[in-house]
């Protein structure tokens, strides 16, 4: 870039005396390459970070969208599948509603997926990590050993159930034992609220028969 400065005043009395003429002769690229090694190790860094940051936008939109695109397919899948075996249309909200919460809640993560890529030590490691809030609040586990802990924690599965599922009903065989995490449950006797279980050693049970 060459740069001429005329301090000579023009002849048009209508400019402003005093004005100066700026001529530019464009040779290529105007910023000139730095001789200052600390001026080219921030013109690298700000490059690098440049990169980097929007960098990681990218992926993280990409991210979204992929998972964004899987959910809706699932979403579609279930909405054939109720449409085919013609589902009511009560029960197919409630399909609907679960699907929807359980994937806000679990991101479309498969937990078991993920469990099994561990070897079998680091995945009972990961299995009591998961289910520390039931080993430490309830009582029934504060004198297991932590060979026991981890016996018990590979066996465990999480359980989401959305609001107004029925967990069990009347006259159905139990064959497992639950710990409520989150939440509360209600126990239904003649359309009627007998007991409200919940994580809290405040939950109500009153005329339990």
């Amino acid at each position: 870039m060459f740069v001429h400065f005329g301090a000579k005043a023009p002849e048009d009395p209508a400019v402003v005396p005093g004005t100066e003429y700026f001529t530019f002769h464009n040779a290529g690229n105007c910023l000139p390459f730095p001789s200052c090694p600390l001026t080219k190790w921030l013109l690298v860094s700000a490059a690098l970070l440049y990169a980097t940051i929007f960098g990681n936008v990218t992926t993280i939109f990409q991210q979204m969208y992929a998972n964004t695109n899987r959910y809706h397919e699932m979403l579609n899948s279930v909405r054939d599948f109720l449409k085919l075996y013609q589902v009511p249309k009560g029960l197919s909200e409630r399909v609907m509603d679960y699907i929807a919460s359980t994937w806000s809640m679990s991101r479309g993560i498969d937990t078991e997926k993920v469990l099994q890529i561990c070897p079998k030590d680091m995945r009972a490691d990961i299995c009591v990590h998961l289910n520390r809030k039931v080993f430490k609040e309830h009582p029934a586990f504060r004198l297991a050993s932590d060979g026991c802990l981890r016996a018990l924690a590979m066996e465990f599965q999480t359980i989401h159930c959305a609001p107004g599922d029925l967990i069990y009903h009347a006259g159905e065989s139990v064959d497992s034992l639950c710990f409520v995490v989150s939440g509360s449950l209600e126990v239904i006797q003649d359309d009627e609220v007998v007991a409200i279980l919940g994580k809290s050693p405040n939950s109500k049970l009153r005329n339990l028969s």
